[in-house]
């Protein structure tokens, strides 16, 4: 496995849980490398049978490049001690899909590719993972027959330019959610055996970024009419943000 991301996210913890599922009910053996600092799964992943390489991107354009030679070399290094009939480079999130691609290139190699795909491409992200995510886009149209995609739900189609440029046949859809039972009672019997709240109270536990799109979740609740009490949990909800604090000013 190969990414380029190693703090708390959901993205992560799906990581994480797949290689301990890995380990724990397969023979597999699992090499991760991680292009960034990777403290969340490091140490979810201690104690574990499986070798972990980092390389941290420090600041600036020298650092970053020497980060991503040490991880070129370390991989190359690895791939050439396995079997390579029984090796496949898995890459995970944008970066992480890229540096596999690249991998596989350079060094002139059959072995199968796997890229891992958010729900959707657009999130609302920075321009360099922006910039990322169309170029993943981009080499999975011209190199369609030699890379398995993988993602969490079928949305990842709904944009018009992933139904272009995303191949169908090669793309397999793993929903990670789950639909709850009918309950055994009316919804209206419930209703009226209950009175409503005076105040709803609600909690949202989402560190603050752009992909998470708490805007939306403001913009949403300013439409109700009853009175509610929101609990922001995650990094970055704190009015010493000046971003959140505007975020929510109108209210």
């Amino acid at each position: 496995f190969i990414t380029s991301s190693g703090f708390q996210g959901g993205a992560e913890k799906q990581l994480s849980h797949l290689i301990s599922f890995l380990l724990s009910e397969t023979n597999a053996k699992v090499f991760l490398f991680i292009i960034g600092r990777g403290d969340y799964l490091v140490k979810q992943l201690s104690g574990r049978s499986l070798s972990i390489h980092q390389s941290d991107l420090g600041h600036g354009l020298l650092p970053r490049l020497l980060s991503f030679y040490d991880s070129f070399h370390a991989i190359t290094r690895c791939l050439n001690s396995l079997d390579a009939q029984c090796t496949v480079l898995h890459g995970w999130l944008p970066l992480g899909n890229i540096f596999s691609f690249l991998i596989k290139i350079l060094t002139r190699n059959s072995r199968p590719v796997i890229f891992t795909h958010r729900s959707s491409f657009f999130l609302f992200q920075s321009l360099l993972s922006q910039l990322c995510l169309y170029c993943v886009l981009l080499i999975s149209f011209l190199f369609r027959r030699s890379i398995l995609h993988v993602a969490n739900s079928s949305t990842i189609f709904n944009h018009p330019i992933c139904r272009i440029l995303l191949p169908h046949k090669s793309c397999f859809v793993i929903h990670n959610g789950f639909s709850l039972p009918q309950p055994p009672f009316r919804p209206e019997v419930l209703y009226y055996q209950y009175d409503r709240p005076k105040v709803l109270n609600l909690l949202y536990v989402a560190r603050f970024s752009p992909e998470k799109r708490h805007s939306l979740l403001f913009e949403a609740l300013s439409m109700i009419s009853i009175p509610f009490k929101l609990t922001c949990i995650g990094s970055g909800c704190t009015y010493n943000n000046p971003h959140f604090a505007r975020t929510i000013s109108y209210f």
